[in-house]
């Protein structure tokens, strides 16, 4: 048997590709697929906007806090430190101060507890997204959440994983195998210096304040000496801590935004959808696999295949065409006119 000759491209002459063909090897045509690393990305930007609200909520209770601490110490201050005994607060001053002082720190530590659950939410899904777009090793997405529960750690180790998850955001920009430096040093170290501060000092003038056993052994001066030092203390904790509220809110919606470019570029890169399928759409197909595509109309003969063989020796021909009949002879003229 001899061999045949290659087929020529196309498939020979006058073919052309039917409706849905996909050479074999060739990517399915369609939508773009999604590459699996970037499968199960978390878009950061409702809990960004969350946090942009309760961020500067806290503040605003830091602020009310503040006016409550220096009211309380006032009072303290004229009640117990006055020689003079002019202008000096009554009980109900003292119970009044102290109520408002109860209840701006309660109103603050419930929004902190929300905003600080947020925020460690926000912190694992901006992690688990770095992990993703190729950040290794150090502290991972599940320190994201350990560090904050662990004694004096948590001063600390949020602030370094925030800062090694930030690295994400820059990886698909220069040469593969490059690791980059981490985004926003400068504003990280700030606010976890903020955050330290604040919460030193508002936790530490909470000790600082006489207890009941204090009333004992000293006397009413010194005991109220220290109750004023601590409610200053407390105020220039809270002053810290709306600073450290503004920090953070910077932080949230600058690495939000530049991890979400992140993504744009990578997915542009490679060629994938700039943004994911909606709810309920068709999924796009699985990686390697070809798309379904109607039924193909019947292809031209092969390339090399043999035409229909004779008809056997011995039998007869068919009969020829009979021939085409003769032209019909042309109509006479019409007689002339009388």
């Amino acid at each position: 048997m001899t061999a045949l000759p290659p087929p020529p491209p196309g498939g020979g002459p006058g073919w052309s590709a039917p409706p849905g063909y996909v050479p074999y090897g060739a990517p399915p045509a369609g939508p773009a697929m999604v590459h699996p690393a970037l499968a199960h990305w978390y878009p950061l930007r409702g809990l960004a906007v969350t946090l942009m609200v309760l961020l500067p909520l806290t503040a605003v209770l830091s602020a009310l806090t503040i006016v409550a601490k220096l009211r309380h110490a006032s009072v303290i201050d004229r009640a117990f430190r006055n020689e003079s005994g002019l202008d000096r607060p009554t009980t109900d001053d003292l119970d009044a101060a102290e109520g408002f002082v109860g209840g701006a720190l309660g109103g603050y530590f419930i929004i902190v507890l929300i905003t600080g659950a947020v925020w460690i939410v926000w912190q694992w899904q901006h992690a688990k997204n770095a992990e993703q777009l190729g950040v290794r090793g150090g502290l991972g997405p599940a320190w994201a959440i350990a560090g904050w529960f662990l004694p004096l750690g948590s001063f600390v180790l949020p602030g370094l994983q925030l800062s090694q998850s930030s690295r994400g955001a820059g990886i698909h920009d220069g040469p593969a195998g490059i690791t980059p430096r981490p985004r926003h040093t400068g504003l990280i170290v700030a606010w976890a210096v903020a955050f330290g501060l604040s919460g030193l000092l508002v936790f530490g003038s909470i000790g600082m304040e006489p207890q009941d056993e204090d009333f004992r052994f000293r006397s009413i001066r010194d005991l109220a000496d220290e109750q004023v030092v601590a409610d200053q203390v407390g105020a220039v904790g809270q002053v810290v801590a709306i600073v450290a509220a503004a920090l953070a809110a910077t932080l949230a919606w600058q690495l939000s935004a530049d991890q979400r470019a992140a993504v744009d570029r990578a997915r542009s890169q490679a060629g994938w959808p700039q943004q994911p399928p909606p709810p309920g759409a068709a999924g796009p197909p699985a990686w390697g696999s070809q798309p379904a595509t109607p039924p193909a109309p019947p292809l031209p003969p092969r390339w090399g295949s043999q035409p229909a063989p004779p008809p056997p020796w011995g039998a007869p021909a068919a009969p020829p065409a009979p021939p085409a009949p003769p032209p019909a002879p042309p109509s006479p003229p019409p007689p002339p006119p009388a």
